[in-house]
């Protein structure tokens, strides 16, 4: 079914009309040049709206860009300069690429449909998305294995979880709110606690701050052991585009985002993904992350993204351009494609070599150096570096450099 096949890059204007365009909603990162990118081939104009001034993205050579207040913490000033956008760009899609960005447009999305396209779903569907308890209960009622999963509701329910979980065990957020609770404690995705004492004084914090955080058992295996179901349902939550992938490294390693990936058909994982969607009613463009467990060779859920991803231009490199299928979708002229090339490598130059220099610091040895320095053959292609766009990860470096100096800078102090 899937096969190799060779890319057809449509040449010249792509028949739409020019006033119809794409605004980006993100904060910069690769997610949003990785749409941008995938438009450019088809000549769709696009606008990036960030809210960060550093973000790589707003560098590209292909980007107009405005900066707008973080809906995390303004929603309203983010739908209003929205609005005030609408006045020169009205009847526009468009395409959240963050977390928050899906959750305030998602919740204003009758509001938006006035002066925009809008193919997020309502937030009573993506709800059942970015709230991991809800969804990991819709997946058990028809029948998709989860990891062993309790939120934690007060000190009482704590104490008596934490005499009956096996350790280690992992903390992770169960709503985009919580997210940003946690990050602020944690700095991480998920905190690893190897001990009940640890746990305890891990989720009593949370539980100060109002947050509940899922308990979870941990999956045993490397990140190769991670798969992802990409896909672009039409508005019957029927699939547009299939596509799948394995990651290969993550950072962090255990538990963190891509920093390498690997187009590859894994039908396991679409025969359990679609069915779940569709119970959803979910629309657009979404991914999927499941782990084989080796225990019993189950495939189990681990989260939905209603939302473009960090390696979103994989399949569009690999043959199958999400966005343009979203925005051939959204005017009424959206065709199936499942038929991708397998074996490409997505690479995220920057953040891989982080991870490696921590392993060195930190003296790990979660990967080999042979295997590392491997993965750098084959076909691929790369999250922000490009000869015909470099600004994006010039501007890449410079952020990694001014966060290690701060860092650095902050130990100094410590230490004087």
């Amino acid at each position: 079914m899937h096969i190799s096949i060779r890319r057809n890059i449509i040449k010249g204007y792509c028949g739409y009309k020019l006033s119809r365009k794409v605004v980006i909603l993100g904060d910069g990162t690769e997610n949003d040049l990785g749409v941008l990118r995938s438009l450019r081939l088809e000549n769709i104009p696009a606008l990036v709206v960030s809210t960060n001034l550093r973000g790589c993205c707003i560098y590209s050579k292909y980007a107009s860009f405005r900066i707008f207040p973080d809906p995390a913490y303004s929603p309203k000033k983010y739908i209003d300069a929205l609005i005030h956008l609408a006045e020169e760009r009205s009847g526009d899609i468009l395409i959240p690429t963050s977390d928050t960005a899906v959750e305030v447009i998602s919740k204003n999305k009758t509001l938006l449909e006035k002066y925009y396209s809008v193919p997020t779903p309502a937030w009573s569907v993506v709800e059942n998305c970015l709230e991991k308890d809800k969804t990991y209960k819709i997946a058990e009622k028809i029948g998709i294995s989860i990891p062993k999963t309790f939120r934690v509701e007060d000190i009482d329910h704590l104490m008596q979880l934490s005499k009956e979980l096996p350790y280690p065990c992992i903390i992770k957020p169960s709503s985009p709110k919580m997210k940003r609770c946690f990050n602020l404690r944690a700095r991480r995705k998920v905190i690893e606690v190897k001990r009940k004492a640890d746990l305890i004084a891990n989720c009593k914090r949370l539980l100060e701050r109002q947050c509940h955080p899922l308990v979870q058992e941990m999956i045993p295996g490397p990140p190769t052991q991670l798969h992802g179901l990409a896909t672009v349902l039409d508005f019957k939550s029927n699939p547009v585009a299939i596509f799948t992938s394995r990651k290969i490294r993550q950072i962090p390693f255990d538990f963190g985002v891509s920093t390498l990936k690997e187009s590859l058909w894994i039908p396991e994982i679409v025969e359990l993904g679609l069915p779940l969607l569709k119970k959803i009613g979910y629309v657009g463009i979404s991914t999927i992350e499941f782990k084989l467990d080796p225990r019993d060779k189950q495939y189990r859920l681990m989260e939905i993204n209603p939302r473009p991803w960090n390696n979103i231009s994989l399949p569009t490199y690999c043959g199958i351009n999400f966005p343009h299928i979203l925005y051939k979708m959204v005017n009424g002229e959206a065709t199936p494609s499942n038929i991708f090339k397998e074996g490409i490598i997505w690479h995220h130059l920057t953040s891989d070599l982080v991870l490696l220099l921590m392993q060195i610091a930190e003296k790990n040895h979660l990967f080999s150096f042979l295997d590392y320095f491997k993965s750098f053959w084959g076909r691929r292609v790369f999250a922000t570096f490009s000869l015909d766009d470099p600004a994006p990860f010039k501007q890449e470096i410079k952020n990694i450099l001014t966060y290690v100096a701060r860092i650095r800078a902050k130990s100094l102090r410590g230490t004087g």
